[in-house]
């Protein structure tokens, strides 16, 4: 009796064993969740570009200059001759991505700092452009500048790393400007996926690009607030006219860009 009371008790075991591993996915097993798939998005996405003289183009800027002042075409830069050629309009004409605004001035800073005159309150700097210009309802923001702030400040000016009580006359150094600067974007346009783009070249002004200061500064910030940096590459300096990109410059700062873009978003 005893022993088959054993045997009972193992094959309830056994039929218990076989009704759980043996169960299917759907059937009421213990995992018949399929992953979800991602959703696609909705395309094209518009994208905003906020920048300087590197993303202007007359006729362009914020539907009409409206004002801002303009680079391209120069005959500094004999090649780009055609709205085509700027890096901003090629991802324009992608099937993926359309342009909402482009928010450029030439000449313009980051900081309210440019040498020794402070601009607060000018439209020239992207924090007075934060408010003070339409920026449309982009899916997708994308940040060039810092270089006239590599220009016309020596790495003395850079400031502090601060990303809490930040007051104005924080603002006239580079380091709070632009934590400020990616702070307000991602807080006025939560649905925005916002991407810094960082000029090649480490020798400032000589060179057409930033001084490590600055390079250093935005990779630094970028990382702190959880913004994608993309940071162009040294190729660039070649594919530079009079400190500006050319025709072979604009192409090189479009795919990296568009690769980066393509790769996160698509």
């Amino acid at each position: 009796m005893h022993m088959t009371m054993n045997r009972f008790i193992l094959l309830a075991a056994l039929l218990s064993f076989c009704a759980f591993s043996c169960a299917k996915p759907g059937n009421g097993g213990a995992d018949d969740s399929a992953p979800e798939t991602p959703a696609t998005p909705e395309l094209p996405l518009e994208f905003t570009v906020i920048g300087d003289s590197y993303s202007t183009y007359e006729g362009w800027n914020n539907a009409g200059n409206n004002g801002f002042a303009v680079y391209y075409p120069r005959t500094a830069v004999p090649d780009v001759t055609d709205v085509s050629h700027t890096w901003w309009h090629q991802l324009h004409s992608t099937d993926e991505f359309e342009l909402e605004k482009l928010n450029t001035y030439s000449g313009s800073v980051i900081s309210y700092r440019k040498g020794n005159v402070l601009e607060h309150g000018d439209k020239r700097s992207f924090l007075a452009r934060l408010t003070r210009t339409d920026m449309g309802s982009p899916d997708v923001i994308l940040i060039l500048g810092g270089t006239n702030d590599s220009w016309h400040n020596t790495d003395a000016d850079l400031g502090e790393y601060k990303y809490e009580d930040i007051v104005q006359k924080d603002l006239s150094s580079f380091r709070p400007a632009f934590a400020w600067l990616l702070i307000s974007l991602k807080k006025n346009y939560p649905n925005a996926k916002i991407y810094n783009i960082t000029n090649s070249g480490r020798g400032g002004m000589d060179v057409g690009g930033l001084t490590q200061g600055v390079a250093d500064s935005m990779e630094e910030i970028c990382r702190h607030l959880n913004v994608p940096n993309i940071i162009l590459p040294s190729t660039l300096d070649a594919g530079k006219t009079s400190r500006h990109p050319n025709k072979a410059g604009m192409k090189i700062i479009f795919d990296e860009v568009y690769s980066q873009l393509k790769k996160d978003l698509l």
